[in-house]
């Protein structure tokens, strides 16, 4: 049946978006096997946008976005990188005794599950991916990732930025699961100013955290057009990132960061942390700027 939707998504997509000479076909797939296509003109992205949310709502599915410098595959956090089952679970236990060690400090009456989802928008690595429900949010990603992250001899990438659409079952009890991060307050700014959700596998140990069964499309922008349709001058990344006298989300990760720091030097010296990056603390940090 994904076959099917993929094939249908594929053709709906040439036929409205590429008849209007607001994108093409692109070669190649992305990881799962996904069509891609190049977007030239924001009716066209928008159009895109909703072809997928109308056709897998059909489906009782939804539909998100990742903003990334490169078509890499989504994989949770936490587990890129991982190359066994057995250092999977390594992580996971790692991650365990992290989220004994911040519930106290960062907010303590949510359900575990919300919390780990939180504390991943946040700059935790955890079993959840970020994503997002704008697909103009996602522009923005698309774009600022190719400005703050160049390659190991820093050169920037080819000029364009890939939107990458997730599917994700509508309801929850299916094989994985959207958590809406703006139901917390305003006064935790950062979801709200990024449109953000999270999704997570019911069973992430399962294909070591990757998400590629649950891409599918992906836009790939030229990276002018991207800076234009995210509105990036005013958008800029104090105001997607907002600072800790104006997201109380940054306090409470502050204080929980210097409980992970603490998980973390025990754990460095049982050599159980040496594979995890060392991102704690860099908002920016990160594939999608999440």
């Amino acid at each position: 049946q994904r076959a099917s939707v993929l094939q249908r998504l594929n053709d709906t997509v040439s036929n409205e978006v590429c008849k209007r000479h607001w994108g093409a076909p692109a070669p190649g797939v992305s990881p799962g096997g996904t069509p891609r296509f190049y977007i030239m003109d924001i009716r066209g992205l928008f159009m895109a946008a909703g072809i997928l949310r109308y056709t897998l709502a059909q489906f009782q599915t939804s539909v998100y976005y990742r903003g990334q410098r490169k078509d890499w595959a989504a994989q949770v956090s936490l587990l890129r990188g991982a190359a066994t089952r057995g250092e999977a679970r390594v992580r996971v236990q790692w991650l365990t005794e992290a989220l004994a060690l911040t519930k106290p400090v960062f907010d303590p009456p949510s359900p575990s599950e919300e919390r780990e989802a939180l504390l991943q928008h946040y700059g935790l690595h955890t079993r959840w991916l970020d994503v997002m429900d704008n697909v103009q949010m996602a522009a923005w990603f698309a774009y600022h990732g190719a400005q703050v992250e160049p390659d190991a001899v820093g050169q920037q990438d080819d000029g364009s930025g890939h939107i990458t659409a997730i599917a994700c079952p509508t309801k929850g009890g299916g094989y994985a699961t959207a958590f809406d991060l703006r139901g917390k307050p305003s006064e935790w700014l950062r979801p709200h100013v990024q449109q953000a959700w999270a999704i997570r596998s019911t069973r992430p140990d399962i294909g070591l955290g990757n998400l590629h069964f649950l891409q599918a499309s992906t836009f790939i922008v030229p990276r002018p057009l991207l800076r234009q349709w995210s509105a990036y001058e005013t958008l800029t990344p104090e105001v997607v990132f907002p600072r800790e006298n104006e997201d109380r989300g940054v306090y409470y990760w502050r204080r929980a960061q210097e409980n992970v720091l603490i998980c973390s030097s025990g754990l460095t010296a049982a050599g159980l942390l040496r594979t995890l990056p060392n991102t704690w603390g860099n908002e920016n940090s990160g594939r999608s700027g999440l």
